[in-house]
């Protein structure tokens, strides 16, 4: 009956391991999901936060070009300046220092002509996609695919057997091996019979009070013969170290 009660807590013990760990396993897979969720969630955000600057930017060089367009427009400006005056430094050496210095001074967007501006103003206009303008855009999305997969992740949800993780259980296996080895025969056991009732004795075996009171008397009658004997030989010592 012991080794069966025996057995029967190993394989609890176990049961229970096996359970713990599965419930770890599961918990640090939630936890790992969870750390990427929350850090998916952060790039999706600064992507998003990136293509709105972006189309926000883009929607306000529309602006500032059309009116450049219309400045172009109103000052005959049809081609760039800089191509102009490349044209007249060219033509005239003389004043070629004078249109150089004119030409660097050119800053203002009308300058670029009213074509060149008409032109990129149609091409911002048609863009549906912004992103090949966003330099940390193609990182990002780098980022968040390696997060789509995590592979700790995906290796703690494919193990089918926590056993070989528990350093425990190998102890406590061996352990039920061989209580499930040790095998009881019946006919090995002979059944007990009682031959006669038990009596309570006649006579008290302890204490022996009478030799109890014979070996008290002879201990304290010695001790007492001794203890005379002590007392006279002081006082005969005293009478002797009075005469002297």
């Amino acid at each position: 009956a012991k080794v069966q009660e025996r057995i029967k807590e190993i394989k609890l013990d176990i049961k229970l391991l096996l359970n713990k760990t599965k419930k770890q396993r599961l918990d640090e897979i939630e936890r790992l999901e969870t750390a990427d969720a929350l850090e998916r969630s952060k790039i999706n955000d600064k992507i998003k936060a990136l293509r709105d600057s972006a189309k926000i930017k883009r929607l306000d060089s529309i602006i500032k070009l059309t009116e450049a367009s219309k400045i172009a427009h109103s000052l005959d400006i049809k081609d760039p300046i800089d191509y102009k005056l490349k044209k007249i430094s060219d033509s005239s050496t003389k004043n070629s220092q004078i249109m150089t210095d004119l030409s660097n001074k050119s800053t203002k967007l009308y300058t670029l002509g009213y074509e060149s501006l008409e032109a990129e103003i149609a091409s911002l206009t048609k863009r549906t996609n912004d992103d090949p303008f966003i330099k940390e855009l193609r990182g990002l999305q780098e980022k968040l695919n390696l997060l789509e997969n995590n592979r700790k992740a995906e290796q703690l949800k494919k193990r089918t057997d926590d056993a070989p993780f528990i350093s425990e259980l190998r102890g406590k296996e061996n352990t039920l091996a061989y209580f499930e080895s040790i095998t009881i025969n019946a006919g090995d056991f002979k059944v007990a019979y009682l031959d006669q009732a038990a009596f309570p004795p006649e006579e008290k075996i302890k204490p022996k009070r009478k030799l109890i009171v014979v070996l008290g008397l002879l201990l304290g009658l010695i001790l007492g013969i001794f203890m005379a004997f002590i007392k006279n030989m002081r006082g005969n010592q005293e009478i002797k170290d009075n005469k002297n």
